[in-house]
């Protein structure tokens, strides 16, 4: 399942951006704004139907058709895409990209005592077809030293390295420059992860808690992280259709608010909805107290599940800034080869982040 996953996560958003993405169109920034949002209110639909429908089929019938259930749409997506394989756009992928990044390392401690060539000079290797660059970027300075033609002897006939290990490419330095300058920014992804990641204990307080909806109906504990899938669906479909073209008349910017702004944002609410789950344990363990279970910790409190609700939607909503704005800051940050690698970063940071979250449940729990 998780080999499936990281084929599908990975590679899924990236794809379908390459099918509209057109640098040559003024809008195109808009236009691929609006693909991240509705792919990810289009995620959120199915989440939302995975932990209803779903997680009410294995209640009743049991975890084989639980599971069988997705399996059978999964053939059935698998299928769709196949059959409509000949229409899409296929941009061919970099084969030997972590080997050429690690090349750029070594390249560059080799020729450490070299000296730059002078600026619009030949001195730099760019031998790469479809490439459009021909010398490197002033940051991160001392990897441009990976790609300094040091003798006309270590290039072929063909303009090709003799031996790669001993040349990088413009591009490839610019590849590595790319991953490194994201680092930072990525790594604040973690700490909303850790939020967002919380789904087991809110399960737990749920199982404990008065779950009656409407009349005799009680909503599984698992399905509560449905009222965050919502605020964020509703939110994706507000922000794209409604606020960007009104704040865009003020800030001068297609996207509305800024990439960092949005992950901002999204990082500013998480720490709300993080103080209000602490809040709403606070008052159901106090209560678990009073009514004497603290010795019975599987035994129901007198006390609604629907105060869950406010921190799910404001994670939801935390969500819905930071993670989306996450993905297009990473896939505008890197080439077209680096696409898949850039969308991955994601769901990577989200892995992080749950276990630093599993880390904290088994502590403090």
């Amino acid at each position: 399942m998780s080999i499936g996953a990281g084929g599908v996560r990975a590679c899924s958003l990236a794809f379908g951006a390459d099918q509209l993405n057109k640098p040559d169109n003024p809008e195109n920034q808009r236009v691929l704004q609006s693909f991240f949002n509705w792919y990810y209110a289009s995620v959120g639909i199915s989440i939302m139907i995975s932990v209803t429908v779903i997680v009410y089929v294995q209640t009743t019938a049991g975890w084989v058709w639980g599971f069988g259930v997705p399996v059978g749409l999964m053939l059935l997506s698998t299928a769709m895409f196949f059959l409509g394989s000949s229409l899409y756009v296929k941009v061919k992928g970099n084969k030997n990209l972590i080997s050429g990044l690690a090349r750029v390392v070594v390249v560059a401690l080799k020729n450490k005592h070299l000296d730059f060539p002078p600026k619009n000079s030949d001195g730099w290797y760019h031998h790469r077809k479809g490439s459009m660059l021909t010398a490197p970027t002033e940051k991160l300075r001392f990897l441009n030293k990976a790609c300094i033609i040091k003798n006309p002897e270590d290039l072929n006939p063909d303009g090709s390295a003799s031996e790669p290990w001993n040349l990088c490419t413009v591009q490839q330095v610019e590849e590595l420059k790319a991953l490194i300058k994201v680092i930072p920014i990525w790594s604040t992804g973690i700490i909303i992860a850790v939020t967002i990641s919380q789904y087991s204990f809110p399960v737990l307080q749920a199982s404990t808690m008065d779950r009656h909806f409407i009349s005799k109906f009680k909503i599984p504990p698992g399905s509560y992280g449905v009222f965050g899938i919502l605020t964020l669906t509703l939110w994706v479909a507000t922000y794209d259709r409604l606020l960007v073209p009104w704040i865009s008349k003020y800030t001068k910017r297609p996207r509305g608010l800024s990439l960092k702004q949005r992950m901002g944002i999204g990082l500013f609410l998480s720490c709300w909805a993080t103080a209000v789950a602490a809040l709403v344990e606070r008052k159901r363990r106090g209560k678990a107290i009073a009514e004497g279970l603290l010795e019975h910790p599987n035994e129901m409190v007198k006390m609604t599940a629907m105060w869950l609700v406010p921190q799910h939607c404001l994670t939801g909503l935390a969500e819905a800034f930071n993670a989306i704005g996450q993905i297009e800051f990473y896939y505008s940050q890197f080439p077209k080869s680096m696409s898949s690698i850039a969308v991955a970063l994601f769901p990577l940071g989200m892995a992080v982040g749950n276990l630093l979250g599993s880390l904290i449940v088994s502590q403090c729990g």
